[in-house]
Order: structure tokens, then C-alpha cells, then sequence
């Protein structure tokens, strides 16, 4: 059975979010060590990234020897702060951290830039993220199953067209799970537990055990997550 979760990787910096087997969405940042040889310079510039990604980037580099609480908060027009993104005690490190565009309500925001404060340890500096949105992303929602089973895919529009694929993490195509043109508005169930019921559909790849990136595509918007199979 697969196990879902997302993960990034980025030579000194792991972005790492787990789905838990509860139901409840663990977010953990964890941040490698930086290569020694790299300069305090190259150490504080964030990797490189792509133009869309960068808009929601908020990248925190943590230059003190103990641990400490950071908090960041997403603010909007008014100055009220939107989403509470970010409050635990940070060890020291590189942060590469990606706002889903949502408010503390799980709601998407509308389309604009908004102010991001960052108290780290006291030390207060601020940043700013651009909310921008594809067709079918705010049509569309994917949710990973209580018992990691499979995912949930809500289509709140018809005419949907949905695919499924897995990929390997040097990006190589593996295998195309589910292609379908102009879904209808609805709830489907992919699952991989071998149960069929009017919408569910069943995914069972014939693959090695190991990790896989999960692309959910619907229209032009793309869910990515990091797939754990075991046979």
C-alpha cells in the first residue's frame, strides 16, 4: 500500500510535509546542513526556483548557534494577519518555505501581493508573496485519505480533464495511472485497496516498491505529492 506525503528537495535545504495516518497534516521543516565549502553569501542565497514558485517563496536563513521560536505570518491590506504560517522553536538553518495561497480558514485568498512578517528570535524583517492562480486550481481540490489509501479529487465545475501520473525524482516518466476527458463536477475516490463503487477508481501499478512523485493534473493546475509504494 502507498504512502503519501510531499517532499522537496534542494541541495542545503529538505521541505518535508507528512500526511499522518490520523488524518491530520504534520507539516515538518527540516533543513540539511549547508556545504562547508559554500561562502556566507552563497550559504544566504536561496536556491533557484521556478517563476510561479517563486512568487510564494518565503525563504528564512537562520544564522545563530541555538535554537530559537520563529514565527510568520502572511498580513493582508489592512495589516490583519491572514495566516498564522509559522510558530515553533526553529533550529538554526535555511528555510525554504512555500505558502499554499490559503488563509487560517483554508479558504484561498484573492489574487494579489501580500506582506509577510518574519520574528526570528526577536529579530523582526519582512517579505512580500504574489498570489496568482491557474485555471481549475480554485475547481479542484485533492485531499490524501485517512488511512493513506489513495486520495480524494472534488471537481466543483464539469468538463474536467484529469490524468494521473508517477514519476521518478530525476523526473522520468514511470507510469500513467488514469487519463480522462471532461470529467463531470463531483467526488471521486482513487484508491489503491481493490474497492469499486460507482466513482471510485481503482489504481493498483504494477511497480517497484520505493518512492514515486504523484502528479494529480486537472487542466492546466498540477498536485504533486511524494509516493511511498510497497507491493
Amino acid at each position: 500500500m502507498p504512502q503519501l506525503s510531499s517532499l522537496r528537495w534542494r541541495n542545503a535545504e529538505t521541505v518535508i510535509r507528512i500526511f499522518g495516518l490520523a488524518g491530520v497534516l504534520i507539516i515538518i521543516i527540516a533543513v540539511s546542513g549547508a556545504n562547508s565549502k559554500q561562502t556566507l553569501k552563497e550559504k544566504m542565497t536561496p536556491p533557484a526556483d521556478s517563476v510561479s514558485r517563486e512568487n510564494l517563496r518565503i525563504w528564512v536563513p537562520i544564522e545563530r548557534t541555538s535554537s530559537c521560536r520563529l514565527s510568520v505570518d502572511i498580513l493582508d491590506s489592512a495589516g490583519l494577519v491572514l495566516r498564522h504560517f509559522i510558530d515553533y522553536v526553529a533550529q538554526p538553518g535555511y528555510y525554504n518555505l512555500y505558502w499554499d495561497k490559503r488563509d487560517d480558514s483554508d479558504k484561498f485568498v484573492e489574487p494579489g501581493i501580500y506582506k509577510v512578517v518574519i520574528d526570528d528570535c526577536g529579530n523582526k524583517s519582512e517579505r512580500k508573496v504574489k498570489a496568482e492562480f491557474v485555471k481549475w486550481e480554485k475547481e479542484s481540490l485533492v485531499d490524501i485519505d485517512k488511512d493513506t489509501s489513495g486520495f480524494r479529487l472534488s471537481l466543483l465545475l464539469d468538463s474536467a480533464n484529469v490524468r494521473v501520473d508517477w514519476y521518478t525524482f530525476n523526473k522520468r516518466l514511470v507510469v500513467t495511472l488514469f487519463i480522462e476527458d471532461g470529467m463531470a463536477k463531483g467526488e471521486y475516490h482513487f484508491n489503491w485497496t481493490g474497492v469499486i463503487d460507482g466513482k471510485n477508481i481503482n489504481l493498483i501499478p504494477d511497480l517497484k516498491p520505493g518512492l514515486y512523485v504523484q502528479k494529480v493534473k486537472v487542466g492546466d493546475f498540477i498536485h504533486a505529492d511524494t509516493i511511498r509504494f510497497f507491493k
